[in-house]
């Protein structure tokens, strides 16, 4: 195994969700139809999106006179968002029994969301640790 890889599998396995960071996902319980939870999405996953992007941006920033570790951060951020991407369209898609194509019936759509959320709580909390 390459060593960033290695690195990588080390770093998914040191997950650990804060509770802190867990995100209310009442929006997303009480949606009805797909319009609600995208809504939803577009309350919640935004601001998300530019915590994480600022962590990364912040462990660059840290190690700017460090070669290897600024090469691990930016392998870690873009693995992990090939990582989320696949694991949330796995989800919703066996939760919407295997559906792929077209638009996910709105429980798995709920599903997709969470795992969003989810998915961005855990590497906040780990990129936040550094």
């Amino acid at each position: 195994m390459k060593k960033p890889i290695l690195i990588f599998v080390l770093f998914l396995m040191s997950i650990d969700i804060s509770p802190a960071l867990a995100h209310d996902t009442t929006c997303i319980d009480n949606a009805r139809t797909n319009k609600e939870v995208d809504e939803c999405g577009n309350q919640l996953v935004p601001p998300k999106e530019r915590r994480i992007e600022s962590e990364f941006d912040r462990l660059l920033k840290k190690y700017d006179n460090d070669k290897r570790m600024k090469e691990y951060i930016s392998f870690t951020e873009r693995t992990w968002n090939n990582y989320f991407n696949i694991l949330c369209n796995f989800e919703g898609a066996a939760a919407a029994n295997g559906q792929t194509k077209g638009q996910l019936p709105v429980e798995a759509n709920k599903v997709y969301l969470k795992c969003f959320i989810r998915e961005f709580d855990q590497i906040e909390s780990v990129l936040s640790k550094y």
